[in-house]
């Protein structure tokens, strides 16, 4: 999945393909730093340049023979940072800040 975003949120479109197991290629906006490790589970662009998408998608290419493992790492990294039900996530986010 390529997505040079200028600017993101939290990419539906990302976490869908992160979720059925495809590597990542994007920029570095909004939720895509935290969601994808760069060289392991996708790439990440510095800027959506034409010349910096680029070398992102050579760079890719040539590690072609891991995109699978990628992948699953992707989907592996995805549900580690996104809960299943996400108000009891909440809910625990809120009691840490209360202690």
């Amino acid at each position: 999945m390529v997505i040079p975003s200028r600017m993101e949120g939290q990419s539906l479109a990302m976490l869908e393909a992160m979720a059925y197991g495809r590597m990542v290629i994007s920029t570095k906006v909004g939720d895509a730093e935290r969601l994808v490790k760069h060289n392991e589970t996708g790439f990440l662009i510095d800027a959506p340049t034409v010349a910096l998408i680029d070398l992102a998608l050579e760079k890719a290419w040539k590690e072609r023979t891991n995109w699978v493992e990628m992948g699953k790492l992707s989907r592996k990294h995805l549900f580690e940072m996104i809960q299943k039900d996400p108000v009891i996530d909440f809910s625990n986010k809120l009691e840490e800040l209360i202690k």
